[in-house]
C-alpha cells in the first residue's frame, strides 16, 4: 500500500526579519525541514528539524499553508518560528546556515518552488494558503 508522506518547512525570523536558510547538499539554499517521523506530532517534528539543520531553537508563532505534490503523494505543512536559543551550526544535513534579508535569501534560491514559497509565505492575505501542484 502506498502512504502519503508528511513533511515540515519553517519560515523562522529574527527581530530584523531576516529569514534563516539551510544550504541542503541536493538543493540549495532553503527554509529548514523535513519529514515527520512515525509517532511525533507535526509540531514536534518542524522544531526538531530547524534544530537538527540550523542549531537554532524556535517556537512555532503561526500555520501559514500546505503544499502538496500529489504525483509525488507529499505534503509539506509550513509554518512560522521564531528563534528563542541556540547557534548557528551546520550539521549533517546543512552545508551552511544564516539569517539573510529577504532579498538576499531571493537571491540564494536557486530552486523556484522554494522562491514561491517565500513569496507566499510573506502574503499575509493568503494565509493560510492551500498549494496543489
Amino acid at each position: 500500500m502506498l502512504n502519503q508522506k508528511l513533511a515540515v518547512a519553517v519560515m523562522v525570523t529574527d527581530a530584523d526579519n531576516q529569514l534563516l536558510l539551510v544550504k541542503n547538499n541536493y538543493r540549495g539554499w532553503e527554509f529548514p525541514g523535513g519529514f515527520v517521523d512515525k509517532g511525533e506530532s507535526i509540531k514536534n517534528a518542524a522544531i526538531r528539524e530547524v534544530k537538527e539543520e540550523s542549531g537554532i531553537e524556535i517556537d512555532l508563532t503561526t500555520f501559514l499553508g500546505i503544499e502538496q505534490e500529489i504525483a509525488k503523494m507529499k505534503s509539506v505543512m509550513i509554518f512560522q518560528g521564531v528563534p528563542v536559543g541556540g547557534k548557528l551550526a551546520t550539521s549533517k544535513e546543512s552545508k551552511d546556515v544564516g539569517f539573510f534579508s529577504i532579498d538576499e535569501a531571493m537571491s540564494k534560491i536557486r530552486v523556484a518552488v522554494f522562491q514561491d514559497r517565500i513569496v507566499r509565505c510573506l502574503n499575509k492575505e493568503a494565509i493560510p494558503f492551500i498549494i496543489e501542484r
